[in-house]
């Protein structure tokens, strides 16, 4: 499954800092030796994330999405994201990209987000990839 989603996300074109964030996501996985963890206890909750997300899961994860409306799958995306965050950060409400003030305090507990799998982490990365090819081919400066 590793492999597989690698050569998938791999082969969008979106600079150095998409091929470190792949970087650290496959040290994160190798943390646990790769293994495909499944059901839902190991999965990040679906309910809010972009409609493309679920489509691309049903799909096995095979296919490439087209964003038809950016700002429309970047609210979906950070609304999701944000509810799916531990309540201690008190990220849930924000509305709208995390500003740096959530990217100091790590230490509490991650369980919630700490997906690993095919189902876990895989799928906000999707999202990620799709959102940076919609904008790197669209007319938006």
């Amino acid at each position: 499954w590793f492999l597989a989603l690698m050569v998938y996300f791999e082969g969008y074109e979106l600079g150095d800092r998409w091929k470190d964030t792949l970087g650290c996501w496959s040290v994160w996985e190798g943390r646990t030796g790769f293994v495909d963890l499944k059901g839902a206890k190991f999965s990040l909750p679906p309910r809010g994330h972009p409609e493309e997300i679920g489509v691309w899961i049903k799909n096995y994860q095979r296919i490439k999405p087209a964003i038809e409306s950016i700002q429309k799958f970047a609210d979906a995306w950070w609304t999701w994201w944000q509810g799916m965050q531990p309540e201690w950060r008190g990220a849930q409400d924000g509305g709208g990209a995390m500003g740096s003030k959530y990217r100091g305090d790590i230490k509490g507990d991650w369980e919630k987000v700490e997906k690993h799998g095919q189902n876990g982490f895989a799928s906000p990365l999707a999202g990620l990839v799709w959102w940076g090819a919609a904008v790197m081919n669209s007319d938006a400066t």
